[in-house]
């Protein structure tokens, strides 16, 4: 990997050291990171929306990630312009609040404990 190669997944984690700021521009930080997928750049999520891209060439999927601990592939397929994705897990990892402020919603993540998915069967790959 080239070491000037812009590391989206950084830029991602580094938000969340910016949660309790009122002053800090959420929708630039944004248009700043959807811009940067349009561009060369490193996340080790970069394959895998490649190939859900390849496969599928919809960005209106219904995309549901089991297990998505920190929510990072969730915010990544997000930010690279996929409309429906949700995330679940088990432990409380994710931050909805990030996600929130950057405008995709306050309902991206679900904890689950003992309960069966929060979302009809067949309706996500």
């Amino acid at each position: 990997m080239d070491r000037n190669m812009v590391n989206i997944d950084q830029h991602i984690i580094e938000l969340e050291s910016f949660i309790n700021d009122n002053q800090y521009s959420w929708q630039s930080k944004k248009q700043e990171l959807e811009d940067l997928t349009n561009e060369e750049h490193s996340s080790k999520y970069k394959y895998a929306a490649s190939l859900i891209a390849e496969k599928y060439n919809n960005k209106n999927l219904r995309i549901l990630d089991f297990g998505s601990g920190t929510g990072l592939y969730v915010t990544y397929l997000l930010i690279c312009g996929y409309k429906e994705v949700r995330g679940v897990d088990i432990v409380e990892k994710f931050n909805n609040n990030i996600i929130n402020k950057l405008g995709y919603g306050s309902e991206v993540f679900s904890l689950l404990k003992n309960q069966r998915l929060p979302y009809p069967e067949k309706i996500y790959i």
